[in-house]
């Protein structure tokens, strides 16, 4: 994050063309998923969060949301 934006670089062994869209594919992906999550009143915790006390599955059950 540079500036409150997003930098990545792609490298591949593709044409030009097809890393042009694929960069254009993510980036639409990248900003559906940024919409969505943004709209959720509500937030979530990891592993890391909780010093790896609890297992990810642990974790999932207990802010499961039914």
């Amino acid at each position: 994050m540079v500036g409150g934006e997003l930098y990545f670089g792609l490298r591949g062994y593709f044409s030009e063309e097809e890393m042009i869209r694929l960069s254009v594919l993510f980036k639409g992906y990248l900003e559906q998923l940024v919409n969505e999550l943004s709209v959720i009143d509500r937030s979530y915790l990891t592993v890391s969060d909780v010093d790896d006390i609890l297992s990810s599955s642990q974790l999932d059950s207990i802010q499961d949301r039914d």
